[in-house]
């Protein structure tokens, strides 16, 4: 099976441009509603309590994926929508090396704002796009701690979607959470899969085709120790 992995961030959410579109649209009024909502305790950051921002949010990704190619393809209107709706279009439909998926799995921290964010996403795929097979989960550690995150990706990867050594893999690292690009690249490695990173301000995109090799297991473990300063 086609799989697309997609590495979620909260872009959906926090794109200076959103609700904008189309035709330049005044977005004070919706950016004020994000900024109140990025301030509130991560306690508050459910979709079930903010509805009204959520709506509006998903309203103005499918005004941008509703609107005339020319306009979606502008350079200048490219941050209307979130980085992985982007790239995933992209590379879908207008790369090079196109890889139209059978199934995507969205991949966020656990965090609400992370799950508000792949919701969005989901929704846009599935309602404006009509993609199906759509999943979305959770990982611990894809905020701002990667401590132990190689085993959680590959419990997530192989135990909970169900991934196959057949499946043909892209692992879409657009957007997210930077640390945790090498311990997907090692699983990539291993299992032969693709990963794919587009810029946001253009088409333009980087493919690694990874040969399938024999990666060790980690042999030494991480010990964290929050209180020691770091020098530089």
């Amino acid at each position: 099976m086609r799989t697309l992995i997609v590495t979620v961030g909260t872009s959906a959410i926090t794109n200076h441009d959103l609700g904008r579109a189309p035709g330049y649209r005044d977005n004070r009024s919706l950016m004020g509603l994000v900024s109140r909502y990025l301030a509130a305790p991560e306690s508050q950051k459910g979709v079930a309590g903010n509805q009204e921002l959520f709506d509006k949010l998903l309203d103005a990704h499918k005004e941008f994926w509703n609107a005339l190619p020319q306009y979606r393809d502008a350079p200048r209107n490219r941050r209307q929508t979130s980085a992985e709706l982007l790239s995933s279009y992209v590379l879908a439909h207008g790369s090079p090396h196109r890889f139209e998926p059978e199934r995507v799995c969205l991949i966020a921290s656990d965090t609400n704002e992370g799950w508000f964010a792949a919701l969005i996403n989901q929704r846009v795929m599935e309602e404006a796009w009509g993609w199906n097979s759509v999943d979305k989960v959770q990982v611990t550690g894809l905020n701002a701690s990667c401590f132990g995150l190689e085993q959680a990706l590959n419990e997530c990867f192989f135990e909970r979607l169900h991934i196959q050594e057949t499946d043909e893999v892209v692992c879409n690292i657009t957007g997210g959470y930077k640390g945790a690009i090498p311990e997907i690249t090692l699983i990539a490695a291993r299992h032969g899969w693709r990963l794919y990173y587009q810029h946001e301000e253009f088409y333009g995109a980087a493919w690694l085709t990874l040969p399938r090799v024999q990666v060790p297991e980690p042999s030494v473990a991480t010990v964290r120790e929050p209180d020691r300063p770091v020098h530089l």
